[in-house]
């Protein structure tokens, strides 16, 4: 993996499986602690899912891209210089940093042409509630 200024010839789309736009790692900053953790990102029409590694078999989360905006931030650490965020007016705001400039501006290009397309698609977005859960009476708000 490439730091800083180093040269790096990666594309998003080097690992690419059937079906996804994008592929490779990220750090992601936690919700709840602020920790920084890295994980292997993937990237559909509609949502950038998170993994432990490589191999896909341990999906630790995902993001829905429908209703969300992308866009770069300042650097305010040497260590992590190229941050990004993308906002969602459900589920909050995500903080990420690439370890290259390259690689930052090849992730925040392709999520800007998906959530284009998705804004192009008319695609409808919002709050649900549906029946459910362990009590099985109860209502729950999905987004």
């Amino acid at each position: 993996m490439c730091f800083g200024s180093e040269p790096d010839d990666w594309k998003i789309t080097d690992e690419i499986r059937r079906g996804e736009r994008g592929a490779g790692y990220l750090f992601k900053q936690g919700k709840a602690r602020g920790n920084w953790s890295k994980r292997y990102f993937v990237l559909t029409d509609y949502s950038l899912r998170y993994y432990a590694d490589a191999t896909r078999a341990n999906l630790k989360g995902e993001i829905v891209l429908v209703g969300a905006t992308c866009q770069e931030k300042p650097t305010y650490n040497k260590k992590r210089m190229y941050h990004f965020a993308i906002n969602h007016p459900k589920c909050t705001s995500r903080m990420f940093y690439a370890p290259s400039k390259g690689r930052k501006e090849q992730w925040l290009n392709r999520l800007s042409e998906i959530l284009a397309n998705i804004d192009r698609s008319g695609s409808i977005f919002g709050t649900l509630h549906k029946k459910g859960g362990l009590s099985k009476t109860n209502w729950q708000e999905r987004w």
